[in-house]
C-alpha cells in the first residue's frame, strides 16, 4: 500500500520523496499505483505556486472524465452526426435581443394589485429568511422542513405573479431589433400594425388570413406577396418562443379586445397563432396543457387533470416546463419552418416528395431524418409519417 507524504507541497520535494523512499524501479507497483505516484508529483507546486495541471500543461484523466476537453471536430464529422443542426451555421440578418424582464418597485407601483402582492411577497420572504437563520426573530413561528419547502415554492409563484400583473397593464408582446430602443404600449392603446409607413411589423410572414396560400402552400404562389417592414422598430415575431408565450399569457384579454374591435388586426394575430398551433404537431397532452393554461388553471390543477385523463405523473413544476420550453418553442420552430418554406419556394433542389404522404417538404433535418446511405442523405419518408408509423406499430 502506498504511503505518500501529502504535507510536501512542491513538485521538487515530492520528486525527492519518491526517489528516496519508494522503489526506484517500480517493479512491484500496480498500474493504478504508478498513476497515483505520477499524479502526486504532477500536482506538486512550482515556485509560482501553481502546478503543471493548474497551468494546463498536462491533462489528468479523471475518474468520470469530468475535465476532459472535447477534441474539435471537422465539419464533415459534424454533418455525419444525427444530432447536428445545420442551421447553427446559417446567418440570420434579423437579430433580436431579449432583455431580462424586471420589476421596479418605483416604476411599477401604479399597477393595480401590485402593492398588495409585494406585501405578501415580503411577508413570505421574511418568514423563510428567519427559518433559514438569515434573520433572527424569536416571534416568528418555526416551520417544518415540509412547510419550508412549500413556502419556498409559494414565494417563487408570488414573484411570478408580479410579471403577470405587469403584463396585464404593460404588456410587452414585442421585442425590438438590437439597434433601437424598446417600446411599451399600454392596454387599450391602438397599435397601427398594418398602417403604411408604420414602425410595427408582424413576422415572419404577416397574418394568416391575409393570404392563406402563403402559409399553406407557398410553392404555388405566383409572385412574392410579402415583404417585411424594414423600418419596423417594434416587431411581433412568431418565431420567438417568448412572443408566443406572452400572447398566450394575455390570450383572453386579447380575444376580448378583438371581439370589441372586429376591424382590429388583433383578431388576425390570434387566428395566425391558432394556425401555427394547430399545424405544429402538438401531442394531445400538450394541447390540453395549452388549453388549461389559457384558462389560467393552476399547475396543480393541470397535473391532477392529466393524471386522471391521460394517466401521466407530471409534477406541477414540470407543467410549466412543458408549457414554456416545449409547447411555445415547438410553435415558434414551426413558424420558422413555414417561413423557410416560403423563402425557398422557387428553389427546386430544396424540396423532396415524401414517399408515403406524397407532400413536398424541405430537404432538411426538420422534415426528414438523416440517412447517409441515401443519395441526398435523408430518409425517403418524412418525420411525421415516421412518427405515425411508430404509433401504429406500438398499437399493434
Amino acid at each position: 500500500m502506498l504511503k505518500l507524504d501529502f504535507t510536501l507541497e512542491t513538485a521538487a520535494e515530492r520528486t525527492e520523496f519518491v526517489n528516496k523512499y519508494l522503489d526506484p524501479y517500480g517493479t512491484h507497483y500496480t498500474q493504478k499505483e504508478l498513476e497515483t505516484i505520477a499524479n502526486y508529483i504532477l500536482f506538486g507546486k512550482d515556485e509560482d505556486g501553481t502546478s503543471a495541471v493548474d497551468r494546463k500543461e498536462i491533462q489528468i484523466q479523471t475518474k468520470h472524465n469530468t475535465y476532459k476537453r472535447k477534441e474539435p471536430e471537422s465539419l464533415e464529422a459534424l454533418l455525419e452526426s444525427p444530432t447536428f443542426d445545420e442551421r447553427a451555421f446559417s446567418h440570420n440578418e434579423l437579430k433580436y435581443k431579449h432583455p431580462k424582464p424586471t420589476i421596479d418597485r418605483e416604476k411599477d407601483a401604479d399597477v393595480p394589485g401590485m402593492k398588495e402582492l409585494w406585501k405578501q411577497i415580503d411577508k413570505v420572504a421574511y418568514l423563510i429568511d428567519v427559518n433559514k437563520g438569515k434573520i433572527k426573530d424569536d416571534s416568528v413561528r418555526k416551520l417544518t422542513d415540509r412547510e419550508l419547502y412549500e413556502y419556498s415554492h409559494l414565494l417563487v409563484e408570488l414573484r411570478r405573479q408580479q410579471f403577470t400583473l405587469k403584463d396585464s397593464v404593460k404588456p410587452v408582446i414585442c421585442r425590438t431589433k438590437t439597434n433601437v430602443t424598446q417600446s411599451f404600449y399600454e392596454v387599450g392603446e391602438e397599435v397601427p400594425w398594418e398602417e403604411v409607413g408604420s414602425d410595427f411589423d408582424i413576422r415572419p410572414m404577416g397574418t394568416y388570413p391575409s393570404n392563406k396560400m402563403r402559409f399553406e402552400d407557398p410553392r404555388n404562389l405566383i409572385e412574392i406577396d410579402y415583404q417585411p417592414n424594414a423600418a419596423a422598430t417594434t416587431i411581433l415575431n412568431f418565431c420567438d418562443p417568448l412572443h408566443i408565450y406572452t400572447l398566450y399569457e394575455n390570450y383572453m384579454d386579447l380575444e376580448e379586445e378583438a371581439d370589441k374591435n372586429p376591424e382590429s388586426v388583433l383578431g388576425n394575430i390570434l387566428e395566425t397563432l391558432k394556425w401555427y398551433e394547430e399545424n405544429c404537431g402538438l401531442t394531445e397532452v400538450q394541447k390540453e396543457i395549452l388549453k388549461l393554461k389559457i384558462e389560467k388553471k393552476s399547475n396543480e390543477y393541470i397535473a391532477d387533470y392529466l393524471h386522471k385523463n391521460f394517466n401521466t405523473t407530471h409534477s406541477p413544476n414540470y407543467i410549466s416546463t412543458i408549457y414554456k420550453q416545449h409547447i411555445c418553442k415547438e410553435i415558434a420552430d414551426f413558424a420558422q419552418l413555414r417561413f423557410d418554406y416560403y423563402m425557398n419556394r422557387e428553389i427546386l433542389n430544396k424540396w423532396k416528395k415524401c414517399g408515403k404522404c406524397g407532400e413536398w417538404k424541405l430537404v432538411d433535418e426538420r422534415d426528414f431524418s438523416k440517412r447517409s446511405r441515401n443519395a441526398d442523405g435523408y430518409a425517403s419518408i418524412c418525420k411525421n409519417c415516421e412518427r405515425l408509423k411508430r404509433i401504429e406499430k406500438k398499437k399493434e
